[in-house]
């Protein structure tokens, strides 16, 4: 079985890269036929590649890029639907897309992994004409696609209703959880607090700060609980608050409104590595998100022993199971009500933290490897139309 794969976002860090990453680990692993699978990137500069390691057995072939094509959108656009296409079609069995886009020409079966649908879902991600224009450009082409692979059930729900494709051609394969999420040392956790200034108890929120993450929402919950004497830990949060743009937020003046400039901490972008040893260190750690496609952040925290606080949309209860405190992404008073079980309530925090172990279990990288190896083989199948 020789596999095509657009590696166009191996490089990112982002949760298309890791599940790209992990796929190509897994397919070393688990396919005798992983040294005729083809990797192709546009050959556009660093930003393109795909980010090491990638396993001994594969390659990666840089495709040309037209002179005439000019811009990031402009190259994703043509490599999506002229360049990889026409790198892969006579080497390969089938195609493998792993974000949501396709051909719309090909002549191998093609495979399209839909983490989410964030553009559809959630109105203010399609502001712009040329996101209109791009998302109804792969609503057309997904739809040509021989299978559909969604990170969870609420996903392949969303995929569907919104898309009209039949429930037959879509099938649920979840995510995995990383082997280095895992429950701390003491001594573990000291050197992650000491090595990011933070101290022995506080609460943690890692993950992207656009609106849809709904950042701002947990300071306000946060400044009400902490006003009313309920906790006293500060709030750590990940990633960049001064980044502009229209799905963005000024973090920084709220905080400062708010008061609270000495108890939101803002740790910046955390290098990669370090993201489990700090996940590990927290007391509490809390995902207020307004939609998710599957909730990666949720597991890893469970994996690592943290008790979670997470809202209930989207795929965040099928994935948190009855291992976390649960809350409408919406209501500010449920959401400060969480932060303080979340912290004064040992006993829940002990049963989080044990069904949390027990959740994030049935989850990994390597399951997902062999369902979506399986998934390929059904979609060469004879009776692909029922893969």
């Amino acid at each position: 079985m020789r596999v095509g794969l657009n590696a166009l976002f191996g490089a990112r860090n982002d949760g298309t890269g890791r599940y790209t990453r992990e796929l190509l680990r897994g397919a070393a692993r688990f396919s005798p036929d992983a040294a005729a699978w083809r990797l192709v990137t546009p050959d556009a500069g660093p930003a393109w590649s795909i980010s090491p390691p990638v396993p001994a057995d594969l390659t990666v072939r840089r495709v040309p890029v037209p002179s005439y094509v000019h811009g990031q959108n402009a190259i994703k656009l043509w490599f999506e639907q002229r360049g990889a296409p026409a790198a892969l079609d006579d080497q390969v069995d089938l195609i493998h897309y792993p974000y949501f886009a396709a051909p719309f020409s090909s002549r191998q079966p093609v495979i399209v992994t839909i983490h989410d649908l964030i553009p559809l879902v959630l109105r203010e991600y399609r502001a712009s004409a040329s996101v209109r224009a791009y998302m109804w450009l792969q609503s057309v082409t997904v739809r040509r696609a021989r299978l559909i692979l969604a990170d969870s059930h609420a996903s392949r729900d969303d995929i569907v209703a919104r898309l009209r494709i039949p429930e037959q051609r879509v099938r649920v394969v979840h995510l995995g959880v990383d082997e280095v999420y895992r429950p701390r040392s003491r001594e573990e956790i000291a050197v992650a607090r000491e090595h990011l200034g933070l101290p022995e108890r506080f609460i943690l929120y890692a993950g992207g700060l656009d609106v849809r993450k709904n950042v701002e929402r947990l300071i306000l919950a946060y400044a009400r609980v902490r006003a009313a004497n309920r906790i006293v830990e500060p709030l750590a949060i990940t990633g960049d608050p001064d980044r502009r743009g229209a799905l963005y937020r000024p973090l920084r003046p709220l905080v400062e409104r708010l008061g609270l400039r000495d108890h939101v901490r803002f740790l910046g972008i955390v290098p990669e590595e370090l993201m489990p040893a700090l996940i590990g260190a927290a007391t509490l750690y809390v995902y207020p998100s307004r939609y998710e496609g599957f909730g990666l952040p949720v597991l890893e925290a469970m994996a690592s022993g943290v008790p979670v606080a997470c809202s209930n949309a989207g795929s965040l209860p099928e994935v948190s199971g009855d291992a976390a405190i649960v809350f409408s992404p919406d209501d500010e008073d449920a959401l400060a009500a969480a932060l303080a079980r979340g912290l004064g309530d040992d006993p829940l925090r002990h049963d989080l933290i044990e069904r949390g172990l027990r959740q994030s279990a049935q989850f990994s990288w390597e399951r997902t490897a062999e369902m979506t190896l399986a998934a390929y083989r059904g979609a060469l199948s004879l009776d692909a139309e029922a893969a």
